[in-house]
């Protein structure tokens, strides 16, 4: 005598949405299918509850932001991570945001991304701004070989050993990309005219997609003089991606 088989409950997919870099027309930048998607989701995985409020309300400005449920997440999560799919497990679809740019690079949201792996939880990314990318497009380094790096160490020494060996890679054709935090891009950028040679290649995006997008590529030696100038200044707490490499070849 044969048994029927139970079918499996259907589980919930976990999408990975790209939020806003920068103050500006928002929508240029979603994915087609986008935005129906987020209208039909209520329930979130954010880093920061009140950014992710603004994002979603730029991006979805219909939407009852008080019947989204939201979770948020950090470095200190993982042990969490199982818990907050628990919609998923339930068949409903949840949204994971992070507070700049596309979730789980240089961001807590891998954690989640993991679990929903270990679970069977269906995982879909969307398409959206990436800082690091956008810069890395915006160079004219050798996009076919890059490392990105995150946060520098805080450590002024191991920093410096740090920019050393990016450098040595960037001059074998290995584009190397990294992040710091808005308040010290001004203070940095007068740190890598000192660190780097004066012949090294060093490119900045600031605010990419906003209003005042700014990106620049040019040898230390140019920056240090723009730094004398004080244009280096209009970077001043705003958020900026830092590349150094050589033209692709």
């Amino acid at each position: 005598m044969y048994r029927l088989a139970v079918p499996m409950a259907k589980l919930g997919t976990l999408h990975c949405f790209p939020t806003p870099l920068s103050q500006g027309v928002v929508r240029d930048y979603m994915a087609p299918g986008m935005i129906e998607t987020m209208s039909g989701i209520d329930q979130w995985i954010v880093e920061t509850p009140k950014t992710a409020r603004a994002h979603l309300k730029a991006m979805l400005p219909d939407v009852h932001l008080p019947s989204m449920q939201m979770a948020s997440i950090d470095k200190h999560t993982s042990y969490q991570a199982k818990q907050l799919l628990e919609p998923c497990l339930q068949g409903h679809d949840m949204g994971l945001i992070s507070d700049a740019g596309s979730p789980a690079i240089a961001d807590p949201g891998n954690l989640v991304v993991s679990a929903a792996h270990a679970l069977h939880v269906p995982v879909k990314p969307w398409s959206g701004p990436n800082s690091i990318m956008m810069l890395l497009m915006a160079t004219g380094f050798n996009g076919q070989h890059f490392q990105f790096h995150g946060y520098l160490p805080h450590d002024k020494g191991e920093r410096k050993h740090a920019l050393r060996n990016m450098e040595q890679h960037a001059s074998r054709g290995v584009t190397q990309l990294w992040i710091e935090t808005p308040f010290r891009s001004v203070k940095h950028l007068e740190e890598l005219s000192q660190a780097l040679h004066h012949n090294s290649l060093l490119a900045v995006g600031c605010d990419l997609t906003g209003q005042r997008e700014w990106i620049r590529s040019m040898q230390i030696k140019e920056w240090k003089d723009l730094i004398k100038q004080g244009e280096h200044q209009k970077l001043n707490k705003r958020p900026c991606v830092f590349a150094i490499g050589k033209p692709g070849e």
